[in-house]
């Protein structure tokens, strides 16, 4: 039960890749903050009906796969709430039709996202909370931490290098965090733009511990659905658990006018027909 509990806290992963952006040609005079704001903030529509995949091995090579219907609404003109969404269950069976809503506050607010869990075989509707923040998501390789979204002025960030062919930029940043509190002492960031349109894009994150030990990297390839931009696989490997997950965004629909009536409680257990 409790990994359903965690599963709502995931949506907020995706406000780091779907916060409206500029997309600007770039140049090595950029200063690093301009690099970050531009290559991590990206449109995402005003909505997205998706199929999301989560796929779990551990070191011994056992795979554990779960299926979610997936919407995702902006909510760019309410002053409080940054967006909505809901998740409901389709596999595994044990699982089907248990579902999430979940309402994000803007970073302003300080505020936690107010969650909700409806558990189908209790009849059973519950709030759920965030706790520990360095706690493994949904036993995956990540932690609630990497998944929630950043301000900038979170961490210190360096510009480390900038390579240039002749169709790409790529820039390697590192971002330290500021709170004591954090597992990681660094994260090496590598964004991607192309030459041609300027889309810059994050493609890898590499987790280090205080003495500079490598934890896990990240890898992360995108989709583009008329002028959105949506992840579509992350992949993470634990260099000391040897472990795996994947992430997969599918059969994505952008901007089909999605109601409120999907992003409420009485939806979560009414389910989805």
């Amino acid at each position: 039960m409790m990994r359903y509990k965690k599963l709502a806290l995931y949506f907020s992963t995706t406000l780091v890749f779907l916060l409206p952006s500029v997309l600007l040609a770039s140049n090595a005079n950029q200063s690093v903050t301009n690099i970050i704001q531009k290559c991590d903030n990206k449109y995402a529509g005003e909505d997205q009906n998706t199929i999301f995949t989560v796929s779990i091995k551990n070191k011994q090579g056992r795979i554990q796969n779960a299926i979610y219907q997936r919407f995702w609404k902006n909510e760019k003109d309410n002053k409080s709430i940054n967006d909505k969404l809901s998740l409901f269950t389709l596999s595994p069976p044990d699982a089907k039709n248990t579902a999430f809503l979940q309402h994000s506050f803007n970073l302003g607010q300080e505020k936690s996202a107010e969650q909700w869990l409806y558990l189908p075989s209790l009849r059973s509707l519950r709030r759920t909370t965030i706790r520990d923040l360095s706690d493994s998501f949904l036993g995956s390789d990540l932690t609630f931490d990497d998944i929630r979204l950043r301000a900038i002025s979170e961490d210190k960030h360096r510009l480390l290098n900038i390579d240039e062919n002749k169709t790409n930029i790529e820039y390697l940043v590192e971002s330290r965090p500021k709170e004591s509190t954090s597992i990681y002492g660094r994260k090496v960031i590598v964004y991607k733009e192309n030459k041609q349109t300027g889309n810059c894009l994050k493609t890898q994150v590499t987790y280090y511990n205080k003495y500079n030990g490598i934890i896990k990297q990240q890898e992360l390839s995108w989709q583009k659905i008329g002028k959105a931009w949506l992840w579509e696989t992350v992949v993470v490997k634990n260099a000391q658990t040897f472990g795996s997950s994947t992430f997969k965004i599918s059969h994505a629909k952008v901007n089909t006018g999605l109601g409120d009536k999907l992003f409420t409680t009485r939806m979560l257990k009414r389910g989805i027909r």
